[in-house]
């Protein structure tokens, strides 16, 4: 996990990386998500205008959500399915303005299971949690990463994981992490720090589901 503080405006620069990740180049680099999911075009209140980073690959979403779990949830639904599609990693954080919640996100490069995120901190603003997705289907891929855990641990918040079978999970700093046997056993690489996390669930006691590559097929088909 890489950390860099910017000076004014500030600016948070964060690294992660999926539990395994497949050969770099395994997929073509092509896109088709930064210039319509990115260009957010909502009124921002003020202090929080949308945000985007010079080369295109960073935004903050002006729009406003009532909970940190609503954040979570409506930055998930967004990206989740063009993460499955084009098996690349999206990761951003939640931030918390004059009792409202909002999010960014940054987009990874395909194939590569790692995400640079630029995180943009209005004044008054402050990191509540973090969240990002893990691209295209792969049993290893429902895990955190130990940079996620690590990423977890060393600001003291939770950082939730949305996946390809549409699970919202979430790690938090006091949560346990696999042994390295126990992630043998799993099929995943033998060292410490991955985690299996906890599903998040809704006011009911339901977990909660957020879209995948297949759903988001079928609401476009319908529109």
């Amino acid at each position: 996990m890489k950390v860099v503080r910017a000076t004014v405006p500030a600016v948070l620069l964060l690294s992660a990386a999926a539990a395994q990740g497949n050969a770099a180049g395994c997929l073509p680099a092509t896109s088709v998500v930064p210039g319509a999911a990115l260009a957010f075009q909502r009124t921002a209140p003020p202090g929080l205008q949308a945000v985007r980073s010079r080369d295109g690959r960073s935004a903050l979403n002006p729009r406003p959500h009532a909970s940190e779990l609503d954040a979570v949830r409506a930055a998930a639904d967004a990206f989740n399915p063009h993460s499955i599609r084009d098996d690349r990693e999206f990761m951003g954080g939640i931030l918390r303005h004059g009792g409202r919640f909002y999010y960014t996100v940054s987009l990874g490069h395909p194939g590569q299971d790692r995400v640079t995120a630029r995180i943009p901190l209005p004044r008054h603003a402050r990191i509540v949690a973090f969240w990002h997705t893990h691209g295209a289907e792969a049993d290893d891929r429902r895990y955190f990463s130990d940079i996620d855990t690590e990423l977890a641990r060393a600001w003291g918040l939770p950082f939730y994981l949305a996946d390809h079978t549409g699970e919202l999970k979430v790690f938090t700093p006091g949560d346990a992490t696999l042994s390295p046997v126990e992630a043998r056993d799993r099929g995943l690489p033998e060292r410490t720090g991955l985690a299996t996390g906890r599903l998040v669930s809704n006011i009911h006691g339901e977990p909660i589901r957020i879209r995948t590559a297949d759903e988001f097929a079928v609401a476009q088909a319908g529109t």
